[in-house]
């Protein structure tokens, strides 16, 4: 039987960690597929969003069993460089937090990539 686990997110300037307002949140499946778009509230925050993860079982004996769903995240803010973070890993049973450190593009705009990418490694479980 299938389990459920829940992801937030937060989004905030990368200078000050001052919350971000409006910043546009998905959540992609590892194929591409969309499966949530949420704006941040004005503490830099999204709602929970659950998601479907292996049962909790998997996670207790060792084997070849991946004990977590992975998502992609993106996070879009006009003025800001977008992020991409690939691998988000969400448990059964657990709350998982996701930060977004918005970079302002006017900062050093000539040294600035129009996107982020961030890889999180599989757990060895």
């Amino acid at each position: 039987m299938a389990a459920i686990g829940n992801i937030i997110s937060y989004a905030y300037t990368s200078s000050g960690r001052i919350p971000l307002s409006d910043v546009v949140i998905r959540i992609l499946t590892p194929t591409e597929d969309l499966m949530n778009v949420q704006l941040t509230d004005r503490n830099g925050k999204t709602a929970s969003v659950p998601i479907d993860t292996p049962p909790l079982e998997d996670s207790l004996q060792p084997g070849n069993t991946q004990p977590f769903n992975a998502v992609t995240m993106t996070a879009e803010l006009p003025g800001y460089e977008q992020i991409r973070v690939e691998n988000v890993q969400i448990f059964p049973d657990t709350q998982t937090v996701q930060n977004f450190r918005m970079i302002p593009l006017q900062t050093n705009p000539e040294s600035v990539t129009p996107e982020e990418l961030f890889i999180i490694p599989s757990q060895n479980l």
